[in-house]
């Protein structure tokens, strides 16, 4: 896991599997807080065993236009899933009083990391064609 309170950081310093994922939450303007993009063990260090990133909207500029944006592509993707790729990905609280919002599969526990890593590119992808044809 790495820090990365921005909305233009160092992809080389993100995990290579999340890094898309953050890229595109970046893309829309929304800066991302930190990200992993999961792990089987405990290496000592802070980690997930499924893959995740907080997002940190600012509610008193443009980025909450980018967050509702990200609402409208997250609810067309999960209106629609695809039977191969049936993970579903849900934004949830991250249980304290600041804004941080954590996109990550639903019921992580149902799938082995390596579906959620394969899942996870397929995400990625059909993100990037709601939100151009969502652009109009």
């Amino acid at each position: 896991m790495f820090p990365h309170s921005t909305t233009d950081p160092d992809l080389l310093q993100i995990e290579k599997k999340i890094a898309p994922l953050v890229s595109f939450i970046n893309g829309l303007g929304l800066p991302t807080y930190y990200s992993c993009e999961g792990h089987g063990g405990n290496r000592g260090i802070i980690q997930f065993s499924y893959p995740m990133v907080v997002i940190t909207p600012d509610v008193n500029s443009d980025q909450i236009k980018s967050f509702f944006r990200l609402l409208g592509i997250l609810g067309i993707y999960n209106s629609n899933l695809d039977t191969n790729y049936n993970v579903r990905w849900v934004l949830v609280s991250n249980g304290n009083n600041s804004i941080e919002i954590v996109l990550r599969p639903d019921d992580p526990n149902n799938y082995s990391l390596r579906e959620l890593h394969k899942n996870l590119r397929h995400f990625v992808f059909l993100l990037k064609k709601i939100n151009k044809w969502y652009k109009g």
